[in-house]
């Protein structure tokens, strides 16, 4: 029995599906008629009339359109084809690297490796006259790719629950973490410009999600005004990922280090952040709702310890820009029942200096002796 050949890939995995026959390879359909013709035609002519030349560009092609339409898992069944072949195609590592690019994120999967990995691959294997020009398509895709992943990161941020925040927040260091890995490799090699526009997008990138963390679910939940929502346990666990919020702040600084203004931002959105937990500090709890207790100083010693970083960060914005006035401590605890507590003792210790200085002086006044005689 003569079987089908797929005139688009040479494959000979046809099989009939209600009135059509389709191509198990590249999903191509065949009427009746088509398949009575390729039977006529392939009577004496084997599969591998077809070249493999021929094959890998209907791979492409199929592989391209795919991922017009968004369909990355077929394109990247067809870039496997391909590199089943021929495990050096530049196309093929390219098609892949943009599955990993675009569609890993939509799965869930925030491996930016295998993209970048990939992108290299493709450089590598491509011939040195046509190098520059994919190094220059390869960086544009990049600058797209990276804040892709981001948005896709902090739109978890909106829907989690804040009980498991910190698997999303070690989400998002991972990338960066990986991010420095794989591609600073790739960016060494090339000119300063290039190299701190996407190191600089990416630290950009990573302040802006995670500080979608810290406003769509930490800063809400914490106790302010008289907003009164949390119990004990979740409020120390705010305060544990305020903390992780801080460290990755510190790690896009360190990764934009020639960005002055967008670090000088990110100064002080820590800043912030350090004196919105001095004002969940000052709350006391209270028949499990939190409201304010004048003069409580149970957390007076971490209150002192974040004052003093608020000093440190505020030294660092003096730093990158010397016009920069820094407030003083009783900036951040205005308004606070710490800070009332404080004037509170104040006025008393200034009521007791008074009434000693009375005591003093009546005790020094001579008396007038009035008896007669």
């Amino acid at each position: 029995m003569n079987k089908l050949t797929c005139e688009s890939c040479g494959s000979v995995d046809v099989v009939k599906s209600d009135d059509f026959f389709v191509c198990q390879s590249c999903g191509k359909e065949y009427t009746k008629e088509d398949a009575q013709r390729l039977i006529n035609v392939k009577v004496n002519v084997s599969s591998d009339s077809i070249s493999l030349d021929k094959r890998i560009s209907n791979y492409l092609e199929l592989a391209r359109n795919a991922l017009k339409n968004n369909n990355y898992q077929e394109a990247n069944t067809y870039a496997h084809k391909i590199l089943d072949f021929e495990d050096k195609n530049p196309d093929a590592w390219y098609i892949k690297a943009l599955v990993a690019g675009y569609n890993n994120p939509l799965t869930g999967n925030y491996d930016i490796t295998e993209c970048i990995n990939s992108f290299q691959n493709s450089y590598m294997f491509s011939p040195a006259e046509t190098q520059k020009s994919l190094q220059e398509k390869i960086n544009g895709e990049l600058t797209k790719i990276i804040p892709f992943y981001m948005t896709n990161i902090s739109h978890i941020f909106d829907v989690c629950g804040i009980e498991h925040l910190s698997d999303h927040i070690s989400v998002l260091c991972k990338f960066a973490n990986d991010f420095n890995e794989t591609c600073m490799p790739w960016y060494e090699r090339q000119d300063d410009n290039e190299k701190h526009k996407i190191i600089n997008l990416m630290a950009l990138s990573l302040s802006t999600a995670i500080g979608k963390a810290w406003n769509s679910k930490i800063f809400p939940a914490l106790p302010q005004n008289d907003h009164i929502s949390l119990g004990e346990k979740k409020m120390n666990l705010c305060l544990l990922y305020a903390e992780s919020i801080i460290e990755v702040y510190k790690m896009a600084i360190t990764m934009g280090a020639d960005d002055r203004d967008n670090n000088i931002l990110r100064y002080k959105s820590i800043i912030d952040i350090c004196h919105k937990m001095i004002v969940a500090l000052t709350y006391g709890l209270n028949k499990n709702t939190f409201q304010w207790h004048p003069g409580y100083t149970k957390n007076k010693k971490l209150i002192k310890e974040l004052l003093t970083k608020i000093s440190e960060y505020n030294l660092k914005i003096k730093e990158l820009d010397p016009t920069y006035v820094i407030p003083g401590n009783k900036y951040y605890l205005r308004g606070t029942p710490f800070a009332k507590s404080r004037i509170g003792c104040i006025v008393l210790l200034l009521l007791i200096i008074v009434i000693a200085a009375v005591a003093f002086f009546l005790t020094k006044v001579p008396t007038t002796d009035l008896s007669p005689g």
